[in-house]
């Protein structure tokens, strides 16, 4: 600074416009005016700064460059920009950071201040300055963004944690953030350097058991090696006080090489996870156990059926064998096939309980709901026994009834089912000159319902407290032995359970090892009043088919066979067909009305019987709607027979073939 004559010169404290340029220039301000035209739109000029900074192109005039600038805010901040320039006018003054979108660089940010001004006409208008912050903006940006993360981990603790501590291992800190009433004692007597008070809580509140785990766990060396892979670590020990708890660490904040500087801490029961835990896998090794169970009699299952299979099995094939080496003896011939017959008719009861709890199990079954003569049903179930007593040598003392309505609705030949197999058992499992007895007797339950209790006492061999227990089990049996003289799949009550259950009925059994055993079966029905239909008398089965011609569609020759010999027999003239099409040539081909009926087997290779009847019922002939056709498979059950009936067949027989049951459906059908 010169002195001039002992004073200084207002020029000398002063920098010229070049040097202020020069200045703002080196540290990247640019300078910038709006001036408003006549019509009061913006006119933008910028010093060169402004234009290296915005990539001003030069081709644009003054009123372009505005739009050019504004266009290229970011929209976010055009509110923020607006309210700056109306804060300018209303203060003289103002400043905002906004977010441009530079034509090469993407989006930079701006920190923008400005004053207002008059020129010498008295005319306002707007000047400032531009600074490119994005350098400091992203970095204030990034450490805001850590900052969030380190309150939202902190909250989240809050809000999970009835315990939160935070520690800072730079200067061996602890402080409390958050604890329950139930903790202020221990934590509030704590010594606050990180290792005593971790110590000194694990003594006062952690039981002796754990301790030692959870002294090792909060080795905050050993904690900071771990989080520097994790994001949090946790061990469960138990509270004395509460219980059940689980410990979570956190890392918050790290240093420039990335290791935990600070770090969160928190505790929180458990009590009700551990117990749901502890129930989960008491379930699991329930199910675990009940599956290894199950598994056990299904292998015994397998054994019993092995053996129960192949018995009859050897007697068919070995009594065959016998029956055709002994031809020149007629008496031996027909013992060989009675024993073939017994056998079979074992083999097929075996058949039929597995192929019943199967249906049953996969929730098939279904309850017919039909009106029917309890008295009937059950006469017929016991008078079926006759043979088996004598075979036996038990005495059936009958049965005692003490009932008020005799027709009830119900699904009746589940209901003889259930009789039958009660029965059967007293008897099989008697004792030489043992003796069953069974009850009936009703308790009306009201709205044209009435209970049916049904009391069959044998005075058998019994049955231990042990079996009782597990005696509904599938495949379950208490003499396990393949060899035994009980033979059974162990389905017969598991079957009998599920009907039961079914029908909304209900078990009990008392029972005592060689002293019998007593069930007491109690099944509601509806009351009805209307006469139950009363069975053909099967005595009156017609047996004589002469002169009758007969269409069997069958493709399996044995079965062919069969029914061909007992209607020749009958005196019936047979045709055959070894497939649905061939059934419907043969018959299309006849004269109306000189076949008497069709037996036509389900399952067929290519035209199965049901599209055969079908087509056979479409046909345009007088007898085509009217011929007596009856089913003749293996598919027995309750839905098979509705198959059949909805597509038009007239009856149904279920193989293997009972004659009898034969003639009967015949006669029903062609009556």
């Amino acid at each position: 600074m010169d002195e001039i004559n002992g004073k200084t010169s207002i020029h000398d404290n002063m920098l010229d416009t070049k040097e202020i340029e020069d200045t703002l220039y080196m540290a990247g301000i640019g300078t910038w005016r709006i001036e408003y035209d006549s019509k009061n739109r913006p006119v933008y000029y910028s010093d060169s700064v402004s234009k290296d900074l915005f990539e001003i192109p030069n081709e644009l005039d003054r009123k372009q460059v505005y739009s050019y600038w504004l266009g290229r805010v970011c929209e976010e901040y055009k509110d923020d920009l607006m309210r700056y320039f109306n804060e300018i006018k209303e203060n003289g003054k103002s400043e905002v950071e906004y977010g441009w979108k530079h034509p090469s660089k993407g989006v930079i940010y701006i920190r923008c201040g400005g004053v207002i001004d008059t020129d010498e006409n008295g005319s306002y208008f707007l000047r400032g300055y531009h600074h490119d912050i994005t350098d400091r903006y992203l970095k204030d940006l990034k450490q805001q963004k850590k900052l969030a993360e380190q309150y939202s981990v902190i909250e989240a603790f809050s809000n999970a944690y009835i315990v939160v501590w935070h520690f800072d291992l730079v200067n061996n800190k602890v402080k409390v953030i958050r604890q329950a009433d139930c903790f202020m004692d221990a934590a509030g007597q704590a010594q606050y350097d990180i290792r005593g008070s971790l110590d000194y809580v694990i003594e006062n509140a952690v039981v002796a058991e754990d301790k030692f785990k959870m002294h090792v766990f909060t080795d905050m060396d050993n904690l900071c090696d771990q989080l520097r892979y994790n994001r949090s670590v946790s061990i469960e020990f138990r509270d004395k006080i509460v219980g059940w708890c689980r410990m979570t660490f956190a890392g918050v904040k790290r240093d420039a090489k990335g290791n935990v500087i600070e770090l969160l801490g928190g505790s929180k029961s458990i009590a009700q996870e551990k117990q749901k835990e502890l129930e989960s896998k008491e379930s699991i090794m329930k199910a675990y156990e009940d599956a290894k169970s199950a598994n056990a009699a299904k292998a015994q299952f397998l054994a019993r059926m092995s053996h129960d299979i192949r018995t009859p099995m050897n007697g068919i094939l070995g009594m065959a064998q016998i029956a055709k080496n002994s031809l020149n003896d007629m008496e031996k011939v027909e013992d060989a096939i009675d024993k073939i017959i017994t056998a079979g008719n074992q083999l097929h009861l075996l058949i039929n309980d597995v192929l019943d709890m199967s249906r049953l199990e996969s929730g098939k079954t279904e309850l017919t709901k039909e009106v029917f003569n309890i008295k009937e049903i059950v006469d017929n179930a016991t008078g079926s026994i006759d043979v088996m007593t004598k075979k036996h040598n038990v005495n059936n003392k009958g049965i005692h009834y003490d009932i008020i309505h005799e027709n009830l609705i119900g699904s009746p030949l589940h209901v003889q089912r259930v009789i039958l197999n009660v029965i059967s058992n007293g008897i099989k499992y008697n004792k030489e000159n043992g003796s069953l007895e069974t009850w009936i007797t009703e308790k009306p339950i009201g709205d044209n319902r009435s209970l049916f209790i049904f009391k069959i006492k044998d005075t058998g061999i019994g049955m231990s407290r042990e079996y009782l227990d597990r005696i509904f089990e599938p495949f379950s049996r208490e003499h396990t032995d393949a060899g035994t003289e009980y033979n059974g799949t162990g389905l017969g009550m598991a079957i009998m359970k599920e009907l039961v259950d079914l029908m909304d009925g209900e078990i009990d059994i008392e029972s005592e090892p060689g002293k019998g055993t007593t069930f007491i079966i109690s099944i509601p029905f509806k009351i009805s009043y209307q006469v139950a239909a009363k069975k053909k008398n099967e005595n009156n089965v017609v047996e004589d088919f002469k002169g009758m011609t007969v269409l069997i569609a069958e493709d399996n020759f044995l079965n062919m066979e069969i029914a061909e010999y007992f209607l020749e027999k009958c005196e019936a003239k047979v045709i055959k067909a070894y497939d649905g099409k061939e059934a419907v040539g043969v018959f299309e081909h006849s004269e109306p009305g000189s076949i008497a009926f069709i037996l036509m087997d389900v399952m067929m290779p290519g035209m199965d019987g049901i599209e055969a009847t079908k087509y056979i019922r479409a046909l345009n002939r007088t007898d085509a709607k009217t011929i007596p056709i009856i089913a003749m498979t293996a598919k027995s059950f309750r839905e098979d027979k509705e198959q059949c009936l909805a597509a038009g067949m007239n009856g149904h027989i279920s193989k293997p073939i009972d004659i009898k049951e034969m003639f009967k459906v015949i006669n029903e059908s062609i009556v």
